[in-house]
């Protein structure tokens, strides 16, 4: 690792809503880094379970913030806040750091002047088993919103970024649930961030019945919201400004389900730069972005004819 390197301060926000079960092995995984320039921010989102008592033990460890519970957006706000490293990690109370993930990305962070960087990761069960192993898509590093346009790559556990750049986004949007990390990453890439990837298993994203696993019709809602977002700031910046490229970018978000957003993009297009199968498909998407269209999604879930 280059000297530099040693000298930055990277703080790890952990939010916590009764996680009693896997929080200490979380704790445990930031602490035994190889990078050691490393502060712990645990932040209690009103925990009603064992979570309080086990977080005591570490308390020469971690800094401790506690708040009414008001969702895991409003804790990572509150605990990058108080945060003093130059760059914040983000992990999950489930979640574990493989031993050298910060240094691995402190040291390409370092060698490119990113301001951002996620890595690979894999995914494993409630008792450490091994699921599989998730890649991240290929992209180049000065153009990794083009990527990024096609649906959000980045687990939130693997990244790691600059606290001023969030600082001057306000952090995350609390009124997005679920959908509120992806929205982030957006309007850090359209400030013309540069997003770097580790390419290695960085990370063990545990999956298990305690995950969050929101109303469908409400994620659907909610990936609406920040995509609506998304393209007020794509048409300000003028990005992807060609019809061709807005008919991509429309069918980039029927992709993710946000068929009302997909329709916006293509009634945006001039009439005269709109090709035949655009027609057919503001067609879909009306029919899919409304009450009946949603019914008939959930019944396609609920068969596992699709899985977002």
């Amino acid at each position: 690792m280059s000297e530099p390197n040693k000298n930055v301060l990277v703080s790890v926000v952990i939010p916590i809503f009764n996680g009693e079960r896997f929080i200490a092995s979380t704790i445990e995984s930031v602490s035994s880094q190889s990078y050691k320039n490393v502060e712990i921010i645990v932040v209690n989102d009103g925990s009603s379970d064992g979570t309080e008592e086990i977080l005591k033990r570490y308390q020469d460890k971690i800094t401790l913030l506690f708040q009414k519970n008001a969702g895991q957006s409003s804790a990572r706000n509150y605990g990058i806040k108080k945060a003093k490293g130059q760059f914040i990690a983000l992990l999950d109370a489930d979640d574990l750091f493989v031993s050298n993930k910060l240094e691995k990305q402190m040291d390409l962070v370092w060698k490119y002047n990113l301001e951002m960087c996620c890595s690979e990761f894999e995914t494993i069960d409630e008792n450490n088993a091994f699921i599989r192993n998730v890649s991240v898509p290929a992209f180049d590093m000065n153009q990794a919103m083009d990527k990024f346009l096609e649906g959000n790559f980045i687990c939130t556990s693997t990244m790691i970024f600059k606290k001023d750049l969030f600082d001057k986004l306000e952090g995350f949007d609390v009124n997005i649930q679920g959908t509120e990390d992806g929205d982030l990453w957006f309007r850090m890439l359209a400030t013309g961030a540069r997003l770097g990837c580790v390419r290695e298993n960085l990370l063990k994203y545990r999956i298990h019945s305690g995950n969050y696993s929101g109303n469908f019709s409400k994620m659907i809602l909610n990936r609406n919201i920040a995509n609506r977002k998304q393209y007020q700031i794509i048409k300000v910046k003028n990005i992807w400004a060609s019809p061709t490229q807005r008919a991509y970018l429309a069918r980039c978000y029927a992709g993710q389900l946000c068929y009302a957003v997909a329709l916006e993009v293509l009634e945006d297009i001039d009439n005269s730069s709109i090709s035949f199968p655009m027609k057919l498909n503001k067609i879909k998407y009306k029919m899919l972005a409304g009450k009946n269209g949603n019914s008939f999604l959930s019944k396609l879930r609920k068969l596992k004819l699709i899985f977002k």
